[in-house]
């Protein structure tokens, strides 16, 4: 008796599933001119002018294209248009310029709650004004892409900073993921995959992950950053290059994962700029301070295959930054640091590094007073300037607080931490 009865629920589940499908996702067009179909940007049919207008007439799921041109206008996407996709259509045709930006906005903010949203394609650009404070002539934009939501999606977009302000008046952030603390309006924790990006000339940091919770990774992006208001002056002193004054306090993150963040950043291009090309060379040189790298060392988060220039620190752990440890320390791995101040530093506990290459620099690998429990095993710092590996832990190696194993350097201090190169 019990099998037809069922049968016969089961089969009223299925009617009700075909009597009420899914609401299909709508493709909006967005072209200057107001006409454009998803098939031809050239089409007469009505199309929105705006890419706000579009996004608020967008329901979850909806796909809003955008044709080339130029688009002066600043974008959110709200907490009820989950899984949006917000698109260029070609590679960086389309051009979101803010003409006339407030302070401390972003040029698109996915806002919280807003999850699942893609933005891929798009071409952002700011023209920054030169002013010497900030204030009515220097409205500095907090980021380009601020992401709010969980699961975003940012692809292939390039995020470029000109005019005379850019490094005062320009864009604090590239691409940031979360905010200092996380935003409480919203239940979601903001998270990214962050991939193919082009970012140039911010004030602050290229791309950036911060507050607890909060995770993103980055991957096979392009980071130049340009910090000219903050150089340091370096002179050589027998063999080691040493600060000789600066121009200004120390500032800047290619890409970072902070503040109780975790982060992936796989095969990224990091480059810090300085005068000239090539290694550190001359009796005075000018290194533009900042972070190529930045993660702290109280989580788990991976820096793999990436390649940072001309950096202060090319690739950097940080103590004391976050909550108390509970997970174990960050991996440092593969990556290749070169041209900096220093190659790899570590502070803070319980970060492996290994098979890095450290070269060109003033310090290749460099253990901090307050590190301890940081495992360097296989890396090769070769080819630097000053020394190529130096624990400032203890007086010789068997009183150093971090483990040093099968490291391949000409120089190290105290002796005895790398082994010789061949």
């Amino acid at each position: 008796m019990r099998r037809p009865i069922i049968a016969l629920i089961l089969a009223g589940l299925v009617a009700g599933l075909v009597a009420a499908p899914a609401s299909a996702a709508t493709v909006r067009v967005v072209d200057n001119d107001g006409k454009g179909s998803p098939a031809s940007c050239d089409s007469s049919t009505p199309a929105f002018k705006k890419i706000q207008s579009a996004v608020n007439a967008a329901s979850a799921g909806d796909t809003v294209l955008v044709c080339p041109g130029t688009y002066d206008e600043q974008v959110t996407i709200g907490a009820a248009k989950d899984g949006l996709k917000l698109r260029g259509v070609g590679h960086w045709t389309a051009t979101i310029r803010p003409s006339s930006p407030t302070l401390g906005t972003d040029i698109i903010r996915i806002a919280p709650g807003a999850d699942r949203v893609s933005i891929s394609e798009l071409r952002l650009r700011y023209k920054a004004p030169f002013a010497p404070v900030a204030g009515p002539a220097c409205a500095f934009l907090d980021a380009g892409i601020s992401v709010q939501g969980e699961d975003a999606r940012i692809r292939s977009n390039s995020i470029v900073v000109t005019g005379d302000g850019r490094l005062s008046c320009g864009i604090l952030v590239g691409i940031q993921v979360g905010s200092p603390p996380v935003d409480s309006a919203g239940a979601s924790v903001p998270s990214a995959a962050v991939r193919y990006n082009v970012v140039k000339d911010f004030m602050q940091a290229g791309i950036i992950a911060f507050g607890s919770g909060t995770e993103m990774t980055a991957f096979r992006n392009i980071v130049q950053f340009y910090q000219r208001g903050v150089s340091l002056i370096l002179k050589r002193d027998a063999g080691r290059l040493t600060p000789a004054g600066n121009r200004g306090g120390g500032r800047g993150f290619g890409i970072a994962v902070l503040l109780g963040a975790t982060g992936i950043i796989r095969e990224n291009t990091i480059e810090a700029s300085r005068p000239g090309r090539g290694p550190l060379s001359n009796e005075f040189d000018a290194l533009y301070l900042g972070y190529g790298i930045a993660v702290d060392s109280v989580t788990s988060s991976e820096v793999r295959a990436n390649r940072v220039y001309r950096a202060a620190a090319n690739i950097a752990t940080f103590g004391g930054l976050s909550p108390v440890q509970t997970v174990a320390g960050p991996t440092i791995a593969e990556n290749t640091a070169l041209s900096g101040l220093t190659g790899i530093l570590v502070q803070g506990s319980n970060a492996v590094i290994e098979n890095n290459q450290a070269q060109a620099n003033s310090t290749g690998l460099y253990a901090g007073q307050g590190s301890s429990q940081n495992l360097f095993s296989g890396n090769e710092a070769r080819a630097n300037l000053g020394v190529d590996c130096v624990d400032d832990t203890g007086q010789d190696a068997g009183s150093v607080a971090n483990v040093w194993t099968d490291n391949l350097a000409n120089t190290d201090s105290p002796p005895g931490i790398c082994v010789q190169n061949p």
